[in-house]
């Protein structure tokens, strides 16, 4: 194996981060007025069977406060309702209303675009390799889930930074010129970070 290999997937990775923007994942989906954080939500609530609280907080290691605050703001915005569960009374199952399915197959739709885009400008030979490669790193990555930073005790975006500035040689509150700035598109996230499964 190329020794730089490590130091170079590192590099590449952060630099993945900053331009999709994970680094500000409460930053507001372009074209949407909801978060990233709420699009992942909306995703994972898009199912035949309603998730309790507990959950979705699961599934996107979230604390379940803030997955309590996160339904709050949606069930406003009149994208979801939240139930009492119909055996356990103490449980709340979080459902999408049809604004809140419109709003996922608008992102979903909005998503595959950008993938479309990307994958154009690509030629064959390096869309295989990013296939091949993702895959092969998401399988590790699983293999691997014990060294995973636990974000939700450590948000990603203070947990990326953190890392980004450690890489740079800044120091704590500080990141170099151009990281989650502007540019940083929150486009193409989506699809990312859920487990292989369609929006």
């Amino acid at each position: 194996m190329d020794p730089s290999a490590p130091e170079r997937l590192h590099r590449l990775l952060m630099e993945l981060v900053r331009v999709v923007g994970v680094l500000q994942p409460d930053q507001a989906v372009p074209g949407h007025a909801i978060s990233l954080s709420q699009a992942y939500a909306l995703h994972e609530l898009d199912t035949d069977s309603p998730l309790s609280q507990r959950e979705l907080a699961e599934r996107l290691r979230l604390e379940k406060s803030s997955v309590s605050r996160m339904a709050a703001d949606l069930e406003e915005q009149g994208l979801l309702v939240r139930e009492r569960d119909a055996v356990n009374r103490r449980v709340y199952r979080l459902r999408l209303t049809d604004q809140g399915r419109a709003v996922h197959a608008q992102l979903g739709a909005a998503f595959h675009a950008q993938y479309l885009r990307w994958t154009a400008a690509m030629t064959p030979a390096e869309l295989d390799a990013l296939l091949v490669g993702l895959h092969a790193l998401v399988h590790t990555i699983r293999a691997d889930s014990d060294s995973i930073m636990d974000f939700s005790r450590d948000p990603p975006g203070d947990s990326l930074k953190k890392s980004m500035i450690d890489a740079q040689g800044g120091s704590a509150g500080e990141l170099p010129a151009g990281h989650g700035g502007r540019g940083g598109h929150v486009e193409g996230v989506h699809a990312a970070t859920h487990r292989d499964r369609d929006p």
